[in-house]
């Protein structure tokens, strides 16, 4: 390039060197400020004021060597250039500083590329890891070398000793403790080598060198709550909050996501004002500071915020400052320096000028929105303040507006106050998405019980926009609501029938099921019950003579309707104690199952009584085992044997007491259950099946029995099962017999007197006399109906009121009238049967035992001893009532005929006896039958046991010694204020009143 034109003298060494030191100074300017700082430490502005000083010189010497000697226009073009080279170099650097911070790559990064790239295990990775190790380390000596001044002067291609040596560099700079590092650093970077490196140089560690950290661990997040959300934070102790909070982030103590506050916070934002565009770019002093910390180039401030640098100055120069000091609490000095304009004209008009925000903002409580009819009013002073002040805010401020505007449209609300602070607050709601709903946008404004009470008038939204639309939608969606409702409720009512017949089809083929499997377990066991008792009958005779075991079973299988109450039941089961004298053969072993526990005094009387017989106490006593079914189970009126089939350990203890020895079981009144014990002991049943007990066991079974065996019955009409069938028969029974006085009305199973019902027919029937005298005129044409026409037509019309008032039932308790009885009696099919004509009656018991093989034996006779009308108090041993001779004779007949219908074991046939009216001869009826041990055969049993008596049926007597006794049994003899003594005491004032039995005497 040609500049001179002149031979004039030019100092061209000093411009030379001042153009390249310029073009030097900015683009060391430049790689500082890229870098983090130049290799002279220097900083930006002392740089760019020694480049304007520079300039000026140039200028100065160019107008003193006048036109002759320099072409002004090419030295202008030079250094318009060099200055538009400064301003770009400036605006970049200027925008590096302020915007981001630019760091160097890191030394490792293509270490960890080459990793992250190679998942491999073996030789190959290892080798990857070594090679991206080199490659970085000689880009850092590369970059290091290229940085240096000796690079900055030549530039060639490295050779392999100049590579080593680069990579030797690199590591002694990755380890800047090493003395030899400090060296390098002080040779090729001009950096002061300090006295603990010099030291070190000279002098060698002794000892042994530990490698290791120096400091104790830090407190980590554990790994199992850093993969659980939901864990609880953990505790910050205060050693780990002094470690600052960027320490407590990278350990994961603080979420990184974690939304933090400073209070007090670090930094404070205040209003800072910023001049017009036009007075940014004009002239004006740029503040640098004196240490080297943030620059401004090309923004002018405000003069309030500018520190003025002969004010630094004076107030550096009299603070006096330290190496601690100076590095510990950096103060920033602005001094003002005169900067050119690096902006041209033609920038200022095109910049557009804007208005600067407002210094201050007024409250966002004072200020407040209008909404009319759904719109805002945006041209009010508020709402421009509002959006003024909220800036950042305003896209999530105008949602909720929207919001508000949407509202009053759909309700045509007239006009709406909106509170702005309100609207702040909502806004943060929905930037976190969350759904506003109605009440928090009606709290958003002043007139909010205006506005409620438009909203919720009814009709209200159809009268708002598209309000038509809304009428329709909610027509269309209640009729199609109403239509699947009503189709849903048919569909529910079709899912409840099937269900209900899947339901009670299931049930009712588990019923079936269960009903079967019981009918075939019922089938087994009678049939085993009869080949047990066939096996039985063929060695009978060989079973008395042996050693046996007598399993006493006093349960009551009645119905669950004649049972009476659990404590009833209990007590009548717990009369046949007596059951355990059978011990007197010495070949008989007695288990006697107990209905209840009983205490040791009860065992320690029965034992002493037991004593007093011909085997001795020690072998009765041993022979007798009581056992107490221990089955807990709520009140209810079980019988013995039901309680056992529910108890298998009481089954098991009686198993082990009878295995290995012949066995058999003497029931009571025998219900399905019994046969269900005997089949689970294995030992036969020495009593009628289930259903030959309850058909002969009942009052017409009985009569169909007496029947076959041709004994005398009283005259009876059975099965009657309504009123009308009761007055016609009983009027038929009254006028075929006119001499029977009283009528009993009997159910079919009830026994002891609880089912009897009676009532005097001939005492209260006006027509009685002349209905004897009518019979007594026809003789024996009187049993004819043609007869009998007349007396039929009026006794029927007196005996339905004479039924009514004086019928009486024997059981007042069980049944208080007679309607009450008479229900009852319909129901079950009841009996009625007449009582003898004769004022003296006597009622008398024979117990039979009918064996396996069919025989039947007479044991005892006894005459009743009736308390009350019908009711059994005790008997009488022997009877005396009737000849001998004729009592056995019908007896016999009964349990021949007993024996051909199946019934074994012991039943008790009742009998009465009376004189005939007519005729003036004892007559003998046989009026009940009942099939089970009996409650008085048991203290007979007791009663001969202990005075050693025997009954003679034949002769009728009661032989003790040699000699007829009479002895009186009852098993009814109660006190109500018993249960209240312990058997002790009572044991000792039976002593005490000479009330016992004296073996002495005897």
């Amino acid at each position: 390039m040609r500049i001179c034109r002149g031979r004039g003298r030019f100092p061209w060494g000093q411009c030379w060197w001042a153009l390249y030191r310029i073009a030097g100074e900015s683009k060391t300017q430049k790689m500082s400020a890229l870098v983090g700082g130049g290799e002279r430490g220097e900083d930006l502005g002392a740089i760019l004021a020694r480049v304007q000083d520079d300039l000026q010189l140039i200028r100065t010497a160019v107008a003193r060597a006048g036109e002759d000697a320099v072409d002004r226009e090419a030295l202008e073009s030079v250094l318009s250039r060099t200055e538009r080279g400064i301003q770009v170099a400036s605006r970049q650097v200027l925008s590096s500083s302020l915007d981001h911070v630019t760091t160097l790559p890191p030394v490792y990064q293509q270490q960890s590329e080459g990793s992250g790239s190679s998942r491999g295990r073996g030789p190959s990775r290892r080798r990857g890891r070594s090679e991206s190790h080199k490659m970085g380390l000689l880009e850092m000596a590369e970059h290091t070398s290229r940085h240096s001044p000796i690079h900055q002067a030549r530039h060639y291609s490295l050779s392999a000793a100049e590579e080593t040596q680069l990579m030797q560099r690199a590591r002694l700079v990755m380890t800047p403790s090493l003395p030899a590092t400090r060296k390098l650093l002080s040779q090729h970077y001009s950096l002061p080598e300090t006295r603990e490196a010099r030291s070190l140089s000279r002098s060698k560690v002794r000892g042994k060198v530990y490698s290791g950290g120096t400091v104790p661990p830090l407190t980590t997040l554990p790994q199992r709550q850093r993969n659980t959300i939901v864990s609880t934070p953990p505790t910050i102790s205060e050693d780990d909050a002094h470690k600052g909070l960027l320490s407590l982030i990278e350990r994961q103590l603080i979420p990184p996501a974690a939304d933090i506050v400073l209070d007090p916070p670090p930094v404070k934002s205040t209003t800072l004002e910023l001049l017009s565009a036009s007075q940014q770019h004009a002239r004006a002093t740029v503040a640098v500071a004196q240490d080297g910390c943030g620059h401004m180039v090309g923004v002018r401030l405000a003069p309030d915020h500018v520190i003025p640098a002969s004010a630094s100055e004076s107030r550096q120069e009299a603070t006096p400052t330290t190496p601690q000091s100076a590095t510990r609490q950096p103060r920033l000095n602005f001094q003002l320096l005169p900067v050119p304009n690096l902006f041209d004209q033609s920038s200022e008009q095109k910049t557009e000028e804007r208005v600067p925000p407002p210094l201050f903002s007024p409250p966002v409580e004072s200020l407040q929105i209008i909404i009319e009819n759904g719109l805002t009013l945006t041209a009010t002073e508020d709402y421009q303040k509002f959006q003024s002040s909220n800036p950042q805010q305003w896209t999530h401020i105008s949602a909720v507006i929207g919001l508000l505007e949407k509202l009053c449209k759909d309700f045509a609300v007239p006009t709406a106050i909106v509170n702005c602070k309100r609207v702040v607050e909502l806004s943060l709601e929905t930037e976190l998405c969350l759904r506003l709903r109605r009440g928090d946008l009606l709290a958003c404004l002043f007139n909010q019980e205006e506005v409620s009470r438009v909203i919720t008038r009814p009709g209200q939204r159809f009268r708002g926009q598209d309000g038509q639309q809304a009428a329709a939608s909610l027509i269309q969606a209640t009729y199609r609501m109403y239509s699947q409702r009503k189709k849903y409720l048919s569909h529910l009512r079709r899912v409840w029938a099937v269900d209900a017949i899947s339901k009670a089809w299931s049930l009712c083929i588990a019923r079936h099921s269960v009903r079967r499997n019981l009918v075939e377990r019922r089938e087994r066991e009678l049939k085993c019950h009869r080949l047990k008792i066939s096996q039985l009958a063929k060695r009978w005779r060989d079973v008395q003579e042996n050693k046996r075991v007598i399993i006493h079973l006093p349960s009551l299988g009645h119905p669950l309707w004649m049972r009476g109450t659990e404590t009833e039941i209990k007590i009548e089961q717990s009369l046949q104690l007596g059951r355990i004298t059978d011990v007197e053969d010495p070949n008989v072993e007695v288990v006697y199952i107990s209905p209840v526990s009983l205490d040791q005094e009860i065992l320690d009387y029965y034992g002493s009584l037991l004593a007093t017989g011909p085997s001795g106490s020690q072998s009765a006593m041993e022979r007798v085992h009581i056992v107490t079914p221990d089955v807990s189970l709520p009140p209810h009126p079980l019988p013995l044997s039901s309680l056992l089939t529910l108890n298998p350990r009481t089954v098991q203890r009686i198993k082990r007491l009878t295995a290995g020895r012949e066995a058999y079981i003497i029931p009571g009144a025998v219900n399905p259950d019994d046969i269900t014990v005997a089949d689970m002991l294995g030992v036969p049943l020495l009593g009628t099946g289930p259903e030959a007990s309850q058909l002969y066991g009942s009052k017409d079974g009985a009569r169909k029995l007496f029947k076959e065996a041709n004994v005398v019955t009283p005259p009876c009409v059975p099965d009657i099962v309504s009123e009308n069938q009761l007055v016609d028969q009983l009027t038929g029974l009254v006028a075929t017999h006119p001499l029977i006085r009283r009528w009993i009305f009997k159910l079919p199973h009830h026994s002891r007197g609880r089912g009897f019902a009676y009532c005097d027919v001939g005492d209260h029937l006006e027509c009685h006399r002349w209905l004897v005298r009518e019979s007594q005129r026809y003789g024996l044409n009187w049993s004819t109906l043609w007869a009998q026409e007349g007396a039929r037509r009026r006794i029927l019309l007196e005996l339905p009121a004479i039924l009514e008032l004086y019928c009486r039932p024997v059981d007042t308790e069980l049944y208080p009238n007679w309607r009450a009885f008479l229900a009852d009696f319909l129901v079950n099919g009841g009996l009625i049967e007449g009582h003898p004509p004769s004022p003296s009656v006597t009622a008398l018991t024979v117990d039979l035992f009918i064996d396996p093989r069919g025989d039947v034996t007479v044991v005892s006779t006894q005459d009743q001893i009736c308390g009350e009308e019908y009711v059994v108090w005790g008997v009488s041993v022997p009877q005396t009532s009737v000849p001998p001779d004729l009592l056995l004779t019908s007896a016999l007949r009964v349990g021949v005929a007993a024996s051909g219908r199946g019934i074994l074991g012991h039943i008790s046939v009742d009998f009465v006896t009376f004189i005939n009216p007519t005729s003036l001869v004892q007559e003998l009826w046989a009026v009940d039958l009942d099939i089970g041990y009996s409650s008085h055969l048991a203290l007979l049993r007791l009663l001969c046991y202990v005075t050693g008596a025997t009954v003679d049926p034949r002769s009728g007597q009661l032989v003790v010694d040699g000699g007829p006794r009479f002895a009186v049994l009852s098993p009814r003899v109660y006190h109500s204020s018993l249960p209240v003594v312990h058997y002790p005491v009572f044991f000792q004032m039976c002593k005490a009143n000479h009330i016992g039995y004296d073996a002495k005497v005897t």
